[in-house]
């Protein structure tokens, strides 16, 4: 869960945390991050990150639950449901998603 805060940190914090950059441009594209039984083997969770108004990190929303219930046949579906999830809540607070940042500093 820690990629869906640090995947936007930039290539500095991923080395200082010891993070692997190929999951943390995994978690870029997809928008949210998945851990199944990476710290115990009966639970997964996946986030997605919530951005302030410079584009910055500042909430997540995550599911925890038992593997048996979070696992591969449908972490994908609510990765996806959180991260369309705080993309809105983004947007409702005034915040910013750091491609949406970049598409509209070239629109203006």
């Amino acid at each position: 869960m820690a990629h869906a805060f640090h995947a936007w940190a930039g290539p500095a914090e991923a080395d200082r945390l010891g993070l692997p950059g190929r999951d943390l441009d995994a978690t870029r594209v997809l928008g949210y991050g998945t851990g199944t039984g990476e710290h115990d083997p009966i639970r997964s969770a996946v986030a997605a990150p919530i951005f302030d108004a410079r584009g910055r990190v500042c909430l997540a929303l995550c599911s925890l639950a038992f593997s048996s219930e979070l696992n591969d046949t449908n972490i994908a579906q609510v990765g996806a449901r959180l991260r369309d999830h705080g993309r809105r809540v983004t947007a409702r607070t005034g915040g910013v998603v750091p491609d949406d940042r970049a598409q509209r500093a070239h629109a203006s």
